[in-house]
């Protein structure tokens, strides 16, 4: 009997670990949008399809013809779903006035080694009915942010603090 209850409890945890999914940390670092000098990293929690990512991005504004630029940072969350074995796709709303959908998809470049990224986002005004404001929305141009080419030259000499999160 000992035996017995000995190799039930020894193998509860295998059973109660095949059912639960696997859970990993992913980082997708080095994003920057061509041409700016607008920078974005994350850290996502995986478990099975779905992924949480909270992401930090920094901007650095410059106004013309001043050596000085304004550094700005800004937090955000986004949950994705898993749409392929390296694409996953977040998609929220609508939401608001404007009724607002906002699709943003990461994808991990396949000889990365799980460390390059790209990531898009479209934003879509489903109330075209809607005030001015949300025509500003209507038909902005997709945002794309890649790992490549992420060295840019700075338009200052100076850096002040502006919104830092």
């Amino acid at each position: 009997m000992r035996l017995f209850l000995s190799a039930v409890i020894l193998s509860m945890p295998i059973f109660v670990r095949a059912q639960s999914p696997q859970s990993s940390r992913i980082v997708i670092a080095n994003l920057a949008k061509p041409g700016e000098l607008d920078f974005e990293g994350g850290t996502c929690d995986r478990t099975g399809d779905t992924m949480a990512c909270t992401f930090q991005q920094v901007l650095l504004q410059n106004a013309a013809g001043s050596d000085t630029c304004l550094i700005v940072t800004n937090r955000y969350q986004l949950s994705f779903r898993r749409q392929t074995a390296t694409r996953w796709v977040s998609n929220e709303g609508p939401n608001g006035a404007c009724g607002l959908i906002e699709i943003t998809t990461v994808e991990e470049d396949p000889n990365g080694g799980g460390v390059l990224w790209t990531m898009t986002s479209q934003k879509i005004v489903t109330n075209k009915n809607a005030n001015d404001f949300c025509k500003a929305f209507d038909g902005e141009p997709r945002e794309d942010l890649t790992w490549k080419e992420s060295k840019r030259p700075l338009p200052c000499k100076f850096i002040v603090p502006g919104l830092i999160q």
